[in-house]
């Protein structure tokens, strides 16, 4: 099969699964990402391509922190960090203080295997 062939195929797969799943992604939203427009990523479990909206939020975060480093560590994470998981609990039903808020889930499974002292 040639890989417009391929290509094609994965167009009316694509089409099939956002007609029953309207909410989900599909190849009509590659403008939310980043990724060469030649490119076929199928890789949504090792290293995930992050949204233009995530990409330009934490810019955002990155230039309020270096107009004043020692202010916001000091006094402003740990309010922006409760915002944060507030969101996160109400999303899910949970209680802001049953979060963990982590860099990757690496981190979850080297903090949850690691042996008690």
């Amino acid at each position: 099969m040639s890989s417009t062939q391929e290509r094609e195929r994965l167009h009316r797969k694509s089409d099939k699964i956002e007609a029953e799943h309207p909410d989900m992604l599909s190849v009509d939203n590659r403008d939310l990402f980043s990724l060469a427009s030649n490119l076929t990523y199928l890789n949504h479990g090792g290293f995930g391509a992050t949204p233009k909206s995530v990409l330009a939020e934490k810019k955002r975060i990155l230039d309020e922190i270096e107009k004043n480093p020692a202010e916001f560590l000091s006094y402003k994470v740990r309010t922006a960090w409760h915002q944060i998981a507030d969101k996160i609990a109400g999303r899910f039903g949970l209680r802001r203080e049953s979060l963990a808020i982590v860099e990757n889930t690496s981190t979850v499974s080297t903090l949850y295997c690691a042996p008690s002292v």
